[in-house]
This record gives C-alpha cells, sequence and structure tokens, in this order.
C-alpha cells in the first residue's frame, strides 16, 4: 500500500518536473536512486526475533520529520503527512542485496513543502531504530551501489510506464555534508524526456541520509535545475540551509526519546 502511494507521488512530480516547463541549465549528468523489482534479489536473512525498527505507536519519527520551520520562507504546504506505514513487500529496503528490514519495519512518510513560484519541493522520511548500531547499519545500507541501483531501476521503470519518453538515471555528483557528521551519504537522480534520441535532463531528486543516535531521516529533494546559474546556486542554497536546519533542530526534538 505504502509503496504504491509514493510510486503515484513520483509520478506526478515527475509530470509537473518534466512536462516542458523546466530547461535544464548547468546540472550534473547521471546518478541518482534505483531499483529491481523481481523478487529474485530479495533479501533472505532477515529471520530476526523482532524487527529492526521500533512499532508503529513509536511517536519518535513524527517529532524527528521535516517541519515548515526547517524548509524556511516562502514555502507552503503542498501535502500533509501520511504518517506510518510498513514497508511494502517490494521496497527496496526489503529486496535489494544487503537489506535487512522485512515487512514487519516500518517508516514515517512527511509533509510535502514547495518552494512558492518554483518547482522545489522538500519532503522528509524517518526510521526509527531499536538500537543506534540498526541504524548505522541502515545508513551504510542506503550508501550502498546495490541500494541506488534498486532505487533507480523501479524508479526509472515506473516513470517509462507512465510516461513513454521519460527517464530516470544516477549521476555522479560531488558533495560536502552541510552539518559536518550527520550526513553521510547522499545521491543524486536525473530525470528528463528523450528527444529525438537524445536524453535531456529536466530535474533531479537528491536523497539526503541524515543519523542521529538510532534515528535516520531522509531528506528528499525535488527540484528543477534553474534558468541560470545564479538561480542554481540559490537553489543548491536553499538546500543546504533546509539540512542545517533540520539538524540543528534535531536534538531538542528527540531529547528523552
Amino acid at each position: 500500500m505504502f509503496r504504491a502511494a509514493r510510486l503515484t507521488l513520483r509520478v506526478v512530480l515527475i509530470a509537473g518536473l518534466v512536462g516542458g516547463a523546466l530547461t535544464a541549465c548547468g546540472g550534473s549528468s547521471s546518478q541518482s536512486s534505483g531499483g529491481a523489482t523481481s523478487s529474485s534479489v530479495r533479501n533472505s536473512t532477515t529471520s530476526r526475533a523482532l524487527p529492526a525498527t521500533e512499532p508503529a505507536t513509536d511517536s519518535t519519527p513524527a517529532k524527528a520529520a521535516l517541519r515548515l520551520a526547517d524548509v524556511g520562507a516562502g514555502f507552503s504546504n503542498n501535502r500533509k503527512a501520511r504518517g506510518v506505514s510498513a514497508f511494502g513487500a517490494e521496497s527496496c529496503a526489503v529486496i535489494a542485496p544487503g537489506a535487512f528490514l522485512t515487512t514487519r519495519d516500518h517508516l514515517y512518510s512527511g509533509a510535502m513543502y514547495k518552494k512558492k513560484g518554483a518547482p522545489y519541493f522538500a519532503y522528509s522520511e524517518v526510521y526509527a531504530f531499536r538500537t543506534p548500531a540498526l541504524a548505522v547499519r541502515f545508513t551504510a545500507f542506503r550508501a550502498s551501489g546495490a541500494y541506488r541501483k534498486c532505487k533507480q531501476q523501479q524508479d526509472d521503470a515506473l516513470t517509462r510506464k507512465e510516461r513513454a519518453n521519460s527517464y530516470v538515471k544516477l549521476t555522479a555528483v560531488r558533495w560536502s555534508d552541510p552539518t559536518g557528521h550527520h550526513i553521510p551519504s547522499m545521491y543524486r537522480e536525473l530525470t528528463g524526456n528523450t528527444v529525438r534520441g537524445k536524453q535531456v535532463d529536466r530535474a533531479f531528486y537528491d536523497r539526503y541520509t541524515l543519523r542521529r543516535g538510532r534515528v535516520v531521516v531522509v531528506i528528499n529533494i525535488d527540484s528543477g535545475f534553474g534558468s541560470s546559474l545564479p538561480e542554481a546556486q540559490k537553489l543548491a542554497n536553499q538546500t543546504t540551509s533546509i539540512l542545517r536546519r533540520l539538524d540543528a533542530a534535531l536534538p531538542a526534538r528527540l531529547a528523552g526519546s
């Protein structure tokens, strides 16, 4: 159920970002998330007595989700938080090589915020693990090539199904952790359409993995490139501000959790 809802949302975003209103300018050229949907890559090492994540009744994830105060002025609520959901059987967190979560595990899907007058969306997913060691393990898994390939394959397949000439691909991107040490990894996907046999990148999906103790927050940024280099730099600065605000706010929000 959750996976279907997320994929539907991704199609809506792709339609908005790739629908011809954007012009690629100064963007990178090829990396992102991915995903095999075949059960042949399902990880079979997850026969734990307990799930890795806390029960669905745990209030911690909602406290850590991205808020309007984190994204700052000029944003509006584009979608309400979806709350807690179990992982779908075809989720890359369940089936990709190295995965250790199961359909008994949960995550929290927070609200989505849109920058007014710009195709820039920010939203988060939060995972509350039973121990910090499990959170570290999940963070490392999200940084793996196997996970990213799985996500990219799933995103690309869905995009092509909904829009025949569109695509999603991973691209290498240079970056540094704006918090100093709490965001160990990120990756970028590019999306666009094929024009006369050539792929034209229109927008990007950035995925940042932030960890605080036993809590992992994935910050998702879906955006167009900007119409000029200065505009592209403004978008990059916007993302940096969001990441820093959230990271600075988390200790107080998670106190006692």
